[in-house]
C-alpha cells in the first residue's frame, strides 16, 4: 500500500494519490495524461502545457495495512495543501471528485471514448452476427467480452478473439471450411460432415492444417483419422 505523489519539478505542485500497485496506477495515469482524458483538469493542463519530462513520480510513504492507506493520504494531501500548491481538486482523499469541476472539453471527451461505434462482427464458431451499434464498451459488458480485445478487432490490430472476427471479412479469411465423414481407424469412431472444420478440430483436440491434408487427400491418416 503506497501513497504516491506526480510533481512537476520546476514549481514543485503535487498530486497526491494512493494505490496498492504504484507501478500499475503509475502507467494508468501516464495513459490518460498521454491521451488528454485525465479527469484531473489541473493536472492536464499542466502537463500538456510542459510536457511531461517536466514530471516526476514518487512514493512518499508505504503503508503496511490498507485500513490506513486513506488515512495517510489524507494527511500528506493536508501537509502538502498547507505548504505548497496541490493538483488535487477534492478536500477529502476518499472522495477526490466530490464537488470536482470538470471541463466541458473533458466531458465530451470523455462521453466519446466510452461510446464508441463499432462495425458488425460474427462469430467463427456459431455464425452468430452482432449488428452494428454505438456503445462497444456496453456490448462487452452484456456479453462478458474483453472490450480492449474487440477494440483491437475493430481496428484490424487482432484477427479474432473467442471467435469474433470482423463480419465484413470474407469467407475465406474467417477460415470456415465444410468436411466430409470422418472416421478414426484405431477406434471405429466416426465424426459427421459438418461445416466448421476448424471448430471441429478444437473441440477434438486436432490440428486443422494436418486434418485439412486430410480432407484433401494431401495426407492419409493424422491421429488415427481417416476419410470414411
Amino acid at each position: 500500500m503506497f501513497v504516491y505523489r506526480i510533481t512537476h519539478k520546476e514549481s514543485r505542485t503535487t498530486y497526491i494519490g494512493s494505490t496498492s500497485n504504484f507501478k500499475k496506477r503509475w502507467g494508468q495515469h501516464l495513459y490518460e495524461l498521454r491521451r488528454g482524458s485525465h479527469y484531473n483538469d489541473r493536472l492536464q493542463k499542466a502537463w500538456n502545457k510542459h510536457g511531461e519530462e517536466s514530471f516526476e513520480w514518487s512514493v512518499l510513504e508505504f503503508c503496511i495495512t490498507g485500513g490506513r492507506l486513506a488515512a495517510r493520504e489524507q494527511w500528506w494531501l493536508d501537509k502538502f495543501r498547507a505548504s505548497a500548491e496541490v493538483y488535487n481538486c477534492g478536500m477529502v482523499a476518499k472522495h477526490p471528485t466530490r464537488g470536482l469541476k470538470v471541463s466541458e472539453e473533458w466531458r465530451l471527451q470523455n462521453a466519446k471514448r466510452k461510446a464508441q461505434p463499432y462495425p458488425a462482427f460474427r462469430n467463427i464458431y456459431t455464425g452468430e452476427i452482432i449488428p452494428a451499434g454505438v456503445n462497444l464498451s456496453k456490448l462487452c459488458r452484456d456479453r462478458g467480452l474483453d472490450v480492449a480485445n474487440m477494440h483491437r478487432i475493430r481496428h484490424g490490430v487482432k484477427i479474432s478473439y473467442k471467435g469474433w472476427k470482423l463480419a465484413s471479412g470474407k469467407r475465406k479469411n474467417l477460415r470456415i471450411t465444410s468436411y466430409p465423414m470422418f472416421q478414426n481407424e484405431e477406434t471405429g469412431e466416426i465424426i459427421p460432415a459438418g461445416e466448421n472444420l476448424r471448430r471441429m478440430c478444437l473441440e477434438k483436440g486436432l490440428r486443422r492444417s494436418h486434418m485439412s491434408q486430410v480432407k484433401d487427400g494431401k495426407r492419409r491418416m493424422h491421429s488415427g483419422w481417416v476419410l470414411a
